[in-house]
């Protein structure tokens, strides 16, 4: 496969994930757009990276939680690379919250990040290529979590986020295909289990754990796929999320 010429919007880029969806896109020839907030240090360090190896690539930042700056963002991003081929919804945060413990702030910081940030930015992409003619095409790949019940109860407002993304993945695949653009446009969602990155190691060693390359994998198919899978989340957890 080659993504040469395919410009590819990565929220979230900078590190963990993020970074090596970036570095493997790149290789297969795509070009990156760099999205961070505040992991400047590290974006810098991942166009470093890419551009060592000869790929395209830039930086945009931005704050997710503001609709302003992430339409600021996606005209950047449109007037320097010239378009956008591939949207990946990956930025997120997630730590514990018990019930009975959250606050307003939490909550909105939840949803703002992981819910309203991926629309705006699936908004203002989808919206600029309903206006131009010469190019229609767009894949939009969304980023969830597979983990069980059994870990809900102190993520409350996480998994709150995380529902309203899934839920706006298939809707929004219904609006693309009933669209003018038809079939050039899709949504779909992967769903990792917890992933296994170097620094992790002690802190997964009881857990059952995938390859970062396993969703690398999977966003590869997504974007090769010629608009038949739309509206659909890939699992991709070994099976975790049925363990008791």
């Amino acid at each position: 496969m080659s993504l040469n010429g395919k410009v590819v919007l990565i929220t979230g880029a900078a590190k963990r994930l993020g970074r090596a969806l970036a570095l493997h896109l790149a290789e297969e020839g795509a070009t990156i757009a760099i999205h961070y907030h505040s992991s400047e240090k590290e974006a810098e360090n991942l166009l470093r990276d890419l551009k060592k190896k000869g790929s395209q690539a830039a930086l945009f930042r931005a704050d997710l939680t503001q609709v302003r700056q992430i339409e600021a963002m996606v005209r950047k991003v449109i007037k320097h690379f010239g378009h956008i081929d591939v949207l990946i919804n990956n930025a997120s945060i997630f730590f514990a919250t018990p019930f009975g413990k959250i606050r307003e702030k939490e909550w909105d910081l939840f949803m703002e990040t992981n819910l309203k940030g991926p629309f705006f930015c699936t908004q203002a992409v989808s919206r600029y290529l309903w206006k131009q003619k010469k190019r229609g095409s767009l894949k939009v790949i969304n980023i969830l979590d597979s983990s069980g019940p059994k870990t809900r109860g102190n993520y409350l407002p996480y998994w709150i986020s995380k529902t309203g993304l899934s839920a706006m993945t298939e809707t929004l695949a219904g609006i693309f295909s009933s669209s003018r653009q038809g079939s050039s446009m899709s949504v779909n969602a992967i769903a990792p289990g917890p992933i296994l990155f170097p620094e992790d190691r002690e802190k997964f060693k009881h857990e059952m754990t995938i390859d970062p390359f396993d969703i690398v994998s999977a966003v590869t198919y997504l974007i090769e796929d010629k608009n038949a899978v739309t509206g659909n989340v890939l699992v991709i957890d070994k099976g975790r999320r049925y363990l008791s």
